[in-house]
């Protein structure tokens, strides 16, 4: 009869004690559920934000990219000014350091550009952006591949909102 007892005595704290083993481990494994999907969450909204954050890209400085012979036939025009304020192309990216000789807008070495006043020679629409081209011709900036990147005259005059090109203002001599 007392093996009948230690048995039973045995076999109840055995089952007890993997009762209070199973509902630990399910207590931790709904714990670990939770912290695991918290986790995930958290992992897709970073990867969410960073794709949104691109990174701000640097205006170009200020050039002849045009070379001389089109910024001196430019000079030449009648309509110089005109057209060095009203197509940015032209004005900021094609002759800019023509331009801004005509205009009065002094440039350092580097090629930015001194602060005068209502000073909006870098991206007259800032701090709002918008692409002055279609979303379609400003996509193939943004995967900034070796042909197509916004580090190029084209895509900043273009595409200011998709480059997420810089206002300039920090950048003022």
């Amino acid at each position: 009869m007392t093996f009948c007892y230690s048995f039973c005595y045995i076999y109840i704290y055995t089952i007890g004690a993997v009762h209070i083993i199973n509902t630990f481990v399910q207590f931790i494994h709904r714990e670990m559920k939770t912290v695991f999907i918290i986790a995930t969450a958290a992992f897709f909204f970073c990867y969410e934000i960073q794709g949104k954050l691109q990174k701000i890209i640097e205006p170009l400085p200020c050039e002849d990219r045009g070379g001389d012979v089109t910024c001196k036939k430019l000079q030449k025009s009648l309509t110089f000014l005109d057209e060095c304020l009203s197509n940015r192309r032209t004005g900021r990216y094609l002759c800019c350091r023509t331009c801004a000789k005509g205009l009065g807008v002094e440039i350092t070495e580097e090629g930015k550009f001194k602060d005068k006043g209502n000073f909006t020679f870098y991206e007259p629409e800032c701090p709002i952006l918008r692409d002055r081209e279609s979303e379609k011709f400003c996509e193939k900036y943004q995967n900034r591949s070796l042909t197509y990147n916004c580090h190029q005259s084209e895509a900043q005059a273009a595409c200011p909102k998709t480059c997420n090109l810089r206002c300039g203002r920090s950048d003022l001599v």
